[in-house]
């Protein structure tokens, strides 16, 4: 129908006026509406808000979606300066607490309140307060990589407060 091409016509230039002629990321953006399908009847096109929010980001478009739990392995399987006692604590760490808890979540919509949720569950197994940090640090290290492969905007990990962890006598 007319109306229908016209509202496609309208979204798919809305979508391209996010972008300025000569930023890289265009051809990328061109490349993901050329591969829009239709269904329903409706052009399956991106969404408006959230291609802007991750062009303003500048995560890269075209990376593909992954969960939580996808990119945890795809990091540590991915260190190279790592000593393997460390690898294997924070492939415990990684397999124990934060699969179970944070594994399905989609990366990008991963938020403070998810870790929050997560390290409540944890705490409440009874885990001391070093170890809560810990598992904490191995989360917040695998995000700030994702963070610098532009996988997420940001690391939701800077919005969580850890309890303090007590001082021992030496």
């Amino acid at each position: 129908r007319a109306a229908d091409a016209k509202e496609a016509k309208e979204r798919v230039t809305a979508l391209v006026r996010l972008v300025k002629p000569t930023d890289l990321r265009r051809q990328t953006l061109g490349d993901m509406i050329f591969e829009c399908q239709v269904r329903d009847g409706r052009l399956d096109l991106p969404d408006h808000e959230e291609t802007r929010r991750r062009l303003g980001a500048r995560v890269d478009l075209s990376a593909p979606s992954m969960s939580v739990g996808e990119w945890l392995d795809r990091w540590l399987a991915g260190r190279r300066k790592i000593e393997e006692t460390t690898r294997a604590g924070h492939a415990g760490c990684i397999r124990r607490d934060l699969k179970p808890h944070l594994g399905d979540v989609p990366l990008e919509d991963l938020t403070a309140d998810h870790i929050d949720a997560m390290l409540r569950e944890v705490e409440a197994r009874g885990i001391s307060p070093a170890s809560l940090h810990q598992v904490f640090a191995v989360l917040r290290a695998a995000l700030n990589a994702a963070v610098k492969r532009c996988l997420i905007p940001f690391n939701p990990c800077a919005q969580v407060e850890l309890p303090s962890v007590p001082a021992h006598e030496a």
